[in-house]
């Protein structure tokens, strides 16, 4: 009897993603992180268990053209602290360039996040590079002519989402999509490709962006 309860409970409530951040420091510098890192002092400055977009019907979310709206919290959001990247120079660059392309400057962050954990010297197995993991033909293509700048880096990357929001109406589960896999991928499908990956990207960007947007507004 129990066991069937135990599964019954299981069937009807969703899946949950669960995820912290963490402010890490190494000689006087900085950095926003979704683990621990080896060597350096990391403190908690944000934590959070969202319901899996999937079971709210995330593909209905209404976005304005060429612009990122948040989906309503599900829950009133903690008191977090502000959220900083490397330095205030950085967070200005962030700001800047979302603004000039009217991209929601928590879902560059989230984008950057779920990227490369902010490390701009990160480096993928399929050679993107930087910040915001843009691949060599996609930094040409934005002007980016060292995507190891962080700076050139954003900026390429959050043009690139804002092309990708126009592309597919400002509907941003589309352009995640099309920025992890290819707006090839996406046209392909008519939709989100059927990649797990892919898949487990959305979530994560739509978790953090919730968590950003919660920080930014302080």
């Amino acid at each position: 009897m129990k066991i069937l309860l135990l599964t019954l409970i299981l069937a009807i409530v969703p899946p949950a993603f669960a995820g912290e951040i963490y402010r890490c420091s190494d000689q006087g510098t900085s950095r926003l992180s979704d683990r621990r890192i080896a060597g350096q002092r990391c403190d908690v400055v944000q934590s959070w268990v969202e319901r899996d977009p999937a079971y709210v019907d995330a593909t209905a979310l209404p976005i304005e053209p060429a612009a990122f709206t948040r989906p309503a919290p599900q829950r009133a959001p903690p008191k977090p602290t502000k959220p900083r990247i490397l330095d205030a120079t950085l967070d200005a660059t962030i700001r800047t360039h979302a603004q000039r392309w009217r991209v929601d400057e928590s879902l560059v962050r989230a984008v950057i996040h779920a990227e490369s954990s902010f490390n701009p010297r990160a480096v993928s197995p399929k050679g993107a590079m930087g910040l915001m993991q843009l691949m060599p033909a996609t930094a040409r293509r934005f002007g980016v002519s060292n995507a190891f700048d962080p700076y050139q880096n954003i900026a390429g990357g959050v043009q690139y989402l804002a092309w990708l929001l126009n592309r597919y109406k400002g509907d941003w589960r589309l352009a995640v999509a099309g920025y992890n896999a290819g707006e090839g991928a996406v046209d392909k499908y008519s939709g989100v490709p059927p990649y797990r990956e892919t898949r487990d990207y959305l979530n994560k960007v739509w978790s953090l962006s919730q968590s950003y947007g919660a920080l930014l507004r302080k």
